[in-house]
C-alpha cells in the first residue's frame, strides 16, 4: 500500500535532508540576523509596510509587495528575540509535524499569516485616515507573534496530540466529562466522536 503524498514523512516530503521545523526555524533566525545587519533593506523588502503592500514602491516594478503579508511574520527586529522565536517555532513545528503533513502545515501557516496581516493592514489604513498621521502609512510592522500564535492554536486544536494531553501529564486536571458541556468545552468521548458543547 502506497501512502499518499499528503502523509509522507516531512523530512522526505520536501526532498531535503532536514525537517520542515528546522527549515522554518532557520528561516526565522536567518531573516532576524539579516534584519540586525541591514534593517532598512529587510524592512523595505519583507516587513509589512502599508504603502508598499498597496502601492508599488519602485517605479520600474509596477507590482505592490503583496508577499509582505506572509513574510512580515518570519523575522523579529531584535536578534535575541529572533533567536528565542526561532527556538519556539522549531519546538512547535516539530510537534505539529507528527500530526500534519508538510503541505497541510504550509497551507495553514500561509493562510494564518496572510489573514492576520490583512487585518493589521486594514487596521493601519483605518488608523492613518482616522488620525491623519501619514507617516504611519510608511512604518514597517514585523514580528513572529502571528506565526507563534498560529502554531500554538494548531497545537491546541490538534486531535489526540494537543496541549490538553500534555497538561494532564504535567498534573493539571481536566474537568470531568459530565462537566464539559456545561463549561462550554469540547472534548472527545470514549468512542472518539467529538462531543460539542450546546
Amino acid at each position: 500500500v502506497r501512502a499518499s503524498s499528503d502523509v509522507v514523512d516531512s523530512a522526505n516530503a520536501l526532498g531535503l535532508p532536514f525537517s520542515y521545523a528546522n527549515l522554518l526555524g532557520g528561516l526565522v533566525g536567518t531573516m532576524s540576523l539579516c534584519h540586525g545587519v541591514m534593517p532598512i533593506t529587510v524592512d523595505d523588502t519583507f516587513a509589512l509596510v502599508p504603502h508598499h503592500t498597496i502601492f508599488s514602491p519602485i517605479a520600474s516594478l509596477p507590482f505592490p509587495f503583496v508577499w509582505n503579508l506572509v513574510t512580515a511574520h518570519l523575522f523579529e527586529a531584535s536578534i535575541l528575540r529572533g533567536i528565542a522565536m526561532m527556538l519556539a517555532v522549531v519546538w512547535m513545528v516539530q510537534r505539529l509535524e507528527r500530526l500534519w503533513s508538510v503541505r497541510a502545515l504550509c497551507l495553514y501557516l500561509a493562510f494564518a499569516s496572510a489573514a492576520s496581516s490583512v487585518v493589521v493592514l486594514f487596521w493601519e489604513v483605518v488608523e492613518v485616515f482616522r488620525t491623519d498621521r501619514e507617516k504611519d502609512f510608511f512604518l514597517p510592522t514585523r514580528g513572529c507573534c502571528g506565526l507563534t500564535v498560529a502554531l500554538a492554536l494548531g497545537l491546541r486544536h490538534a486531535p489526540f496530540g494537543g496541549l490538553a494531553l500534555r497538561a494532564q501529564a504535567l498534573g493539571f486536571a481536566m474537568p470531568a466529562p459530565a462537566l464539559r458541556p456545561r463549561l462550554g468545552l469540547r472534548g472527545f468521548g470514549a468512542s472518539g466522536a467529538c462531543v460539542a458543547a450546546p
